[in-house]
């Protein structure tokens, strides 16, 4: 499949076969992954507008907890900060 002009079905459908994690920003996925569950999971990035060193930095600091909640079977896991220019992320698991 050609990912680059797939549709969200799409991906989910592929994602889903192949037991994977949708990570993406798209709130279409994080809708998808509260009311269908896994498979597939899905890591929501809902962090706003933001150079990719931050987003780079705040997946870094939060991966440890991110990994984990994906390795349990999490459905959902996503990413946001308290406010623009904070460091610390806040990771909610659904």
């Amino acid at each position: 499949m050609g990912f680059l002009k797939a549709t969200d079905s799409d991906l989910w459908a592929a994602a889903k076969v192949a037991n994977r994690v949708i990570i993406s920003k798209d709130h279409d996925f994080y809708d998808k992954a509260l009311l269908l569950g896994p498979p597939p999971r899905v890591f929501h990035i809902d962090i706003g507008n933001a150079s990719n060193k931050k987003l780079i930095e705040l997946i870094e600091v939060g991966w440890p907890e991110i990994e984990k909640a994906l390795l349990e079977g999490c459905r959902l896991v996503t990413l946001r900060r308290e406010g623009v220019g904070e460091e610390k992320p806040i990771i909610s698991v659904f």
